[in-house]
């Protein structure tokens, strides 16, 4: 029923804005499921190609060993053959020769002609072919386990090319190729039903919010958030059964193609009606196969349902029955009017299949954690836009520029929180490969690998040496132009990166890019500052606290994933999309606000930090908090989890996705902990324990870490390292959730807090524990050449952490007053100067 508290209008306005934003969240989420099931069922694809190509490989390898010229070789069409008829989606098999011209070819002629000859295969900055080249050209991935591959991309075909070799060297190559549209026409297929039905979604939830109209503020059930979850959660349901089946059916493929390429060879034979056992060598032919497709268990042929051929001799002779824990593939070859039956046999253990599906299903997991910290960003901006206007006070904008001029204003802090959360993830979109393609360039460079940690310092230098200026700047021309220039400073400084990745450029790109984070930080503290209630402070704290870390964690998820797919440069360019995007929206929808509130917001101007540094440094307790406790914790933050650790990983093969959601863990563990350990410090004001244990389960996870690369793969499971690894990413997580704030509290309650002012104290310690932020890069860099990236390193700085946490007890006993601090009490003017928010990323 109309009312005129809710009318008709104000229902189709609310019902509109939350169909727009739940069509939008269910689009990203189909995008992103959409994106990772093309890269992954292109490797099932690839792994497929994989398989028929090194069969042949082999078969010409051997008269090349022996001395046969390449262009002698006699009988390609008929391997060739086999292939292409088992498997319809084979466009083209070629042989090259060392200078790239065509020797033998079969296949689509067609198809031939697009294709480029090998040595054309490279990326446009000229460097060799390598996992982030560009997507013209670009390559896709690696898998089977027997051999690494190359899967290019070029001219809307795949390509997997193989050398072959006689004694001494490579004599020519052999290409197998397949059109893009076999991915492409599968995928689509399996989510055309998820695009049609995200709109249909998304107009049953309008409705609901248009119905339920008034009744969903009188009631203490958040109806429309509660639905919105439901959608979500169903939505991706929907998205997960989608990609098991279709990761199913690819995981398939391989052995479904080298069953039909292994009957094909035998189709002959069977056709002659000769007699299986007259024909020499087809065991050792079953064997090869097995040999170049480990995954696959056993091959067998079989006569009237009797086995005369299997790769496992003790069953020649038994019947051949199924097996109910392999996926098995079944080609007869019997021909028409035959007196006996005979069929091919290919076992694929089902745990391989399952394993597979679980790996893919994982990437989308972590992509899904990062749709839904997106989802609810856009629900919150569409809780703002559906703000009443009637609401507003008449007096909060002024009637000639729009400017916001009386006190604060709650609503608004909705309208912001995008800003930060995407120049966080714009950031941190590279984060999972940086490390490997600044070393690529040191190496490029031709300098010393200890200037790999270089850009790092300079992006975090830059950072911190921004805070001081761009505090004095927030309070004469307001947050709000800081933002869009620091979105617009930190994407240009990853654009660079896609045109120009020479060293000096990209020591100079993450230094633009400091500058611009820097900016960014300040406008929107500032902001946030400015326009929270007094007694909201905290609550504005925390979206920095949500942007950083929900912004971390979905930029590791989604471009560890993108890099696969679009290439690192393009990775770069999507970054510096995002930042452009983000500067016109806080040009467009960030209202801004007057001066007057600005400098009211900063009751203590940050003349006052640069003043009370001298103080601060001669107080023995603010320095042993700072060197044993801060300054530690953020030197593990950037010297291991965003430096080291992504080398680590990259050096014991772990892939790009395994590496972004690894890192990822790490900001999961902080959120999850710093909601816990707020309440306990809050209720108990033992701020020193916690603290204290933070330290210690820090240099424990670190230790774990270094245990990890210890082990002898010989002797202990593959997987021992990677739950290891796991666990001490999560505890060292956990560890700086039980850091980040309490340590702020813990200086608020300090002595020196009460002689020169809470916000000022907290201010300086916010300062000079960057201290921690760019000497860690240096310290660990120096670590990991001396350990030769060993991952004993993180060992050594877990013994490093645990031992200032006991100098952090001695410090404390030696002075107990360290130890009877007062609890944590409300205190506006602690969360008022523009260069302190607690608790702080």
């Amino acid at each position: 029923m109309v009312t005129s508290k809710y009318p008709l209008g104000r229902r189709i306005s609310d019902a509109a804005t939350m169909f727009v934003v739940l069509l939008v969240s269910l689009l990203l989420l189909v995008y992103v499921a959409y994106g990772e099931a093309k890269l992954t069922y292109e490797r099932f694809q690839g792994d497929k190609l994989s398989g028929q190509v090194h069969v042949l490989q082999k078969a010409m390898q051997a008269p090349l060993l022996s001395g046969l010229e390449l262009r002698q070789f006699v009988g390609f069409n008929t391997l060739a053959e086999p292939a292409l008829k088992s498997d319809k989606a084979i466009g083209s098999l070629v042989v090259y020769d060392d200078i790239g011209n065509i020797v033998f070819k079969a296949g689509d002629p067609a198809v031939l002609a697009k294709l480029p000859a090998p040595h054309e295969y490279t990326r446009k900055d000229g460097r060799s072919r390598a996992k982030d080249g560009i997507r013209s050209t670009t390559i896709i991935g690696k898998s089977a386990k027997s051999k690494d591959y190359e899967l290019l991309s070029a001219n809307g075909h795949y390509r997997i090319i193989v050398p072959l070799s006689n004694k001494f060297e490579d004599v020519g190559a052999l290409a197998i190729s397949m059109a893009e549209t076999v991915v492409t026409d599968r995928v689509d297929l399996y989510f055309q039903r998820l695009f049609y039905a995200a709109p249909v979604a998304a107009f049953i939830y309008a409705l609901f919010i248009g119905l339920l109209g008034p009744r969903r503020w009188h009631t203490r059930v958040p109806w429309a958030q509660l639905a919105f979850g439901i959608v979500f959660i169903v939505s991706s349901a929907g998205v997960i059964a989608t990609l098991i089946t279709l990761y199913s059916d690819g995981a398939q493929a391989k052995s479904r193609a080298l069953a039909g390429s292994l009957g094909q060879r035998l189709s002959d034979v069977v056709a002659f009606n000769i007699s299986i056992d007259e024909i020499q060598g087809l065991d050792r032919t079953f064997g090869e196969y097995l040999k170049l497709n480990p995954d696959i268990s056993a091959a067998s042929l079989t006569v009237d349902n009797r086995i005369v051929i299997h790769t496992d001799r003790n069953k020649i002779g038994q019947q051949w029955m199924r097996s109910e824990s392999h996926y098995e593939y079944v080609v007869d070859l019997t021909p028409e009017n035959s007196t006996r039956t005979v069929r091919v046999a290919v076992e694929l253990p089902s745990n391989v299949v399952t394993g597979q599906i679980t790996r893919s299903v994982k990437n989308f997991a972590a992509l899904f954690i990062a749709s839904a910290f997106l989802a609810s960003l856009f629900f919150q901006l569409g809780g703002a836009v559906r703000r009443p206007m009637d609401e507003m006070p008449h007096d909060e904008a002024d009637s000639s520029g729009g400017a916001i001029r009386d006190g604060p204003n709650e609503w608004m802090l909705n309208y912001v929180r995008p800003v930060f959360f995407l120049g966080v993830l714009l950031e941190h979109l590279t984060y999972a490969f940086l490390p490997q393609f600044v070393q690529g360039a040191v190496l490029d460079a031709g300098v010393s690998t200890s200037f790999a940690s270089a850009p790092f310092v300079g992006f975090y230098l830059l950072f911190a040496l921004t805070l001081v200026p761009a505090g004095y700047a927030a309070q004469r021309i307001g947050p709000k132009p800081l933002m869009y220039i620091g979105l617009l400073l930190a994407g240009s400084g990853l654009a660079v990166l896609a045109f120009y990745p020479d060293f000096l450029t990209i020591m100079a790109a993450r230094c633009l890019s400091g500058v611009g984070q820097g900016l960014l930080f300040i406008g929107v503290q500032s902001y946030l500052l400015a326009v929270a209630p007094p007694g909201k402070k905290t609550q504005a704290a925390a979206i920095i606290v949500y942007g950083f870390q929900g912004g971390m964690i979905s930029g590791m998820a989604v471009g560890s994933l993108l890099v696969g797919y679009m290439g690192t440069n393009g990775v770069f360019l999507l970054a510096a999309a995002i930042g452009l995007v983000s500067a016109l929206y806080a040009v467009v929808a960030v209202p801004t606000i007057s001066e007057e509130v600005t400098s009211q917001s900063s009751s203590a101007p940050a003349r006052d930090l640069v003043q009370s540094l001298g103080q601060a440094v001669r107080n023995i307790d603010f320095l042993n908090t700072m060197a044993t406790i801060g300054i530690p914790a953020k030197a593990v933050l950037t010297g291991v989890i965003t430096f080291a650790l992504p080398l680590l990983l990259a050096k014991s093969g772990y892939p790009q996705e395994d590496i972004g959601q690894i890192i990822m863990l790490y900001a999961i563990s902080v959120v999850a902990s710093s909601k816990f350990v707020a309440v306990h410090v809050d209720r108990n004001g033992d701020a020193f324990s916690v603290l204290l244990t933070g330290a210690l389960v820090s240099g424990l996870g670190l230790a774990l870490m270094g245990l990890s690369g210890t082990f002898d793969p010989a002797v202990v499971p593959v997987y021992t390292e990677t739950i290891l690894l796991v666990i001490g990413v999560l505890l060292i997580g956990a560890a700086h959730g039980f850091i980040n704030a309490p340590v702020v509290t813990f200086v608020a309650e300090s002595q020196l807090a009460q002689q020169i002012g809470t916000s000022t104290a907290t201010a300086t310690y916010r300062f000079l524990e960057r201290v921690g932020h760019v000497a860690g890069p240096v310290i660990i860099g120096q670590l990991l050449i001396w350990t030769n990236f060993s991952w004993s390193a993180m060992g050594v700085v877990g013994f490093a952490i645990a031992l200032l946490a006991v100098i952090f007890v001695i410090g404390a006993e030696i002075r107990p007053n360290t130890r009877k601090q007062q609890s944590r009490r409300s205190n506006p003017e602690g969360a008022s100067n523009p260069m302190s928010v607690a608790p702080q990323p």
